[in-house]
């Protein structure tokens, strides 16, 4: 899968929301590939969390978000928008264990799906590789493609 995942990560037009199973060990072919296009990589893991404002602090750490980070949904919009400190050519988001949240708080799941779409949407509409890999299994999952 390797070879896959760096075709796929150097793609523009694969930018946006993917739900991928990630299997063990996968991590570190994700991350290989990322470096050799240049993306950088974060891993948030939200293991237990269940509320809106715990899931805002994990972004806002894991992706070293600025000090006057509002904790609502437009700043978390307005930052994953304007990454452009990292220096890198793109970004790939790993967030493991969000179908906690997904199951206790579903309203707030919808809005974070809607922003993390929107997110997407405006890096591709850039022409920027901005990728968001949500690992778990979905009915609505993407699969990488196996040539390209």
């Amino acid at each position: 899968m390797e070879d896959n995942w760096s075709s796929f990560l150097s793609y523009w037009q694969n930018t946006g929301l993917h739900f991928l199973p990630i299997h063990d060990g996968e991590d570190t072919e994700i991350q290989k590939a990322a470096a050799e296009n240049n993306l950088k990589v974060t891993t948030i893991n939200m293991q237990r969390v269940i509320r809106k404002q715990t899931f805002l602090r994990k972004m806002a750490k894991g992706l070293e978000f600025p000090a006057h980070f509002g904790y609502n949904w437009d700043a978390l919009f307005d930052c994953l928008t304007d990454l452009s400190l990292s220096g890198a050519d793109g970004h790939v988001i790993l967030i493991y264990n969000l179908q906690l949240l997904e199951s206790k708080a579903p309203a707030d799941f919808k809005i974070i799906r809607k922003v993390f779409e929107t997110a997407a949407d405006y890096w591709h509409s850039h022409q920027m590789r901005f990728f968001i890999i949500i690992s778990e299994k979905s009915s609505l999952s993407n699969k990488v493609p196996n040539d390209r």
